[in-house]
C-alpha cells in the first residue's frame, strides 16, 4: 500500500513537471514570435524582416538568383494622425499590414520597417514582375475606404521596387 502511494506520488510529480515544461516551451515560443512580429500590422518587425532577409540574400548569393524588394510608405501619414488621431492612423497601418501579409506567400517576406514604411521581399522575381506586383498593391491600398469623422476616406502610398542580381 505504501509503495502504491509512492508510485502514484512520483507519477503525479512527473506529470506536473511535464506540463510545466510544455507550458514553458509554449511561452518561450510565443515570446520569440512576438520579438520579431509587429503586433499592429501582424507582419515581421524590422528585426524579424532583416533576419529573414539575410537568410534569403545568403541563399540567393550562393544559388545566383535575383531577389526583388518592394518598399511602400503611406503618403502624408503625419497628417492622417494629426487630423483623425492615432487610433485612426493605427487602422490605416493595420490595413497596409493586411495588404502586405496577403502578398507574403510563396517564400515572400513582409515587414514593417518603421512607422508607416513596409517592405516585401520577393525572391526569384524579375524587376518587371515585382513592379507589376507593387502597382497592384498600390491600387489595392488606394481603393480601401475608411470610416472617418468627416466621411469615408481613402489614402495613397508611394511604392518603390529594386532588384539584387547575382
Amino acid at each position: 500500500y505504501l509503495s502504491l502511494h509512492l508510485v502514484v506520488g512520483v507519477l503525479a510529480i512527473a506529470m506536473a513537471m511535464s506540463l510545466l515544461v510544455a507550458f514553458s516551451m509554449e511561452i518561450f515560443e510565443d515570446l520569440g514570435r512576438r520579438s520579431v512580429t509587429d503586433l499592429l500590422s501582424n507582419v515581421f518587425n524590422r528585426r524579424g524582416f532583416e533576419e529573414e532577409a539575410a537568410v534569403i540574400f545568403n541563399n540567393a548569393l550562393g544559388e545566383g538568383f535575383t531577389v526583388s524588394v518592394i518598399l511602400a510608405d503611406i503618403d502624408r501619414f503625419k497628417t492622417v494622425n494629426d487630423t483623425y488621431g492615432h487610433a485612426f492612423g493605427d487602422r490605416v497601418i493595420a490595413q497596409m499590414g493586411a495588404l502586405f501579409r496577403g502578398y507574403s506567400n510563396a517564400g515572400r517576406i513582409a515587414g514593417r520597417l518603421g512607422g508607416e514604411e513596409f517592405a516585401l521581399l520577393v525572391p526569384g522575381a524579375r524587376l518587371a514582375d515585382a513592379a507589376n506586383m507593387a502597382e497592384a498593391m498600390r491600387r489595392k491600398f488606394a481603393g480601401v475606404e475608411f470610416d472617418a469623422s468627416d466621411g469615408r476616406k481613402s489614402f495613397t502610398a508611394s511604392f518603390g521596387v529594386a532588384q539584387r542580381q547575382p
